[in-house]
């Protein structure tokens, strides 16, 4: 059976990242902006108060006054919790399959569960990257063209300002958007954005002159937290592209260059349509 038990001896699941609700938000969006877990788990005395996204603050700054973003860092999580309430948490045990795992994910429709010991107690993080490796070791081939479960691109031109983007990526309800660049095509996601808003140059930015990081054009972020995105034929294999995807260290990899199969393209889509035989995956 491949369990989260099982399979934590094939592939890496990162511990969680805990805090407290007197944690401020500077603390929070440091360590979402530099690990690749996308939400930090609120705790207080062995109790799961709940979790919060990079997505979260994303859209928190682009709603604040822009000349209160810096201040509003310093907030606890406490403090911040009337405009930025913990979201509940996708919790699995450690004995849950992978089947089950996948479950839970399409029902809360979110890519990240937290894996819990027999008290409750969060003991790891299993994204669709990690689901992505554990399908890999369990399905040699699934006999699914990537063609079939990829979506059509969000291709954004790297003029596109700081501020432009967090807003056409909660208007378009998407996570990641592909930039388009004179070296070909890189992806924009929210991690990149938080990597570039909590460095010591987006920090200083954002102090002194918040207007200049937000009218910036993302080029200037690209150079630095985006990679040229890794191209697959629409023909080949799922597993082909699992395989791809987690050699080349991007998630995420266009398609015939115009289509992307982001994660969820390529691990819960398949599932959802009932082409991953839940069999192979108890």
């Amino acid at each position: 059976m491949s369990t989260v038990g099982t399979f934590l001896d094939e592939v890496s699941i990162p511990a969680p990242l805990v805090l407290s609700p007197d944690d401020k938000l500077l603390t929070a969006g440091l360590m979402l902006s530099h690990y690749r877990a996308s939400m930090v788990v609120i705790s207080r005395q062995r109790e799961i108060l709940g979790a919060l996204y990079g997505y979260q603050l994303l859209f928190l700054f682009s709603q604040i006054d822009k000349n209160h973003i810096y201040k509003t860092l310093f907030q606890t999580i406490r403090e911040s919790a009337k405009i930025l309430a913990p979201e509940s948490i996708p919790t699995v045990r450690l004995g849950s399959s992978l089947s089950e795992i996948l479950q839970e994910i399409v029902e809360r429709r979110f890519g990240d569960v937290l894996v819990t010991d027999d008290e409750a107690q969060p003991i790891g993080m299993a994204g669709l990257h990690e689901l992505m490796q554990a399908c890999g070791v369990t399905l040699e081939r699934t006999n699914i063209q990537v063609g079939t479960v990829a979506s059509p691109a969000k291709i954004v031109d790297d003029s596109m300002t700081s501020g432009e983007l967090i807003k056409f990526l909660f208007r378009n309800r998407i996570r990641r958007v592909v930039v388009k660049r004179t070296d070909g095509l890189h992806c924009a996601d929210e991690r990149s954005l938080l990597k570039y808003f909590f460095s010591l140059r987006g920090l200083q930015s954002i102090k002194d002159e918040v207007d200049d990081y937000l009218n910036s054009p993302i080029k200037g972020f690209a150079n630095e937290e985006t990679r040229l995105m890794t191209e697959i034929r629409g023909t080949r294999d799922v597993s082909d592209a699992w395989k791809l995807a987690l050699s080349s260290g991007q998630d995420s990899l266009i398609v015939d260059g115009e289509k992307i199969a982001t994660p969820w393209d390529l691990v819960v889509k398949p599932f959802i349509q009932g082409r991953l035989n839940p069999r192979t995956l108890h």
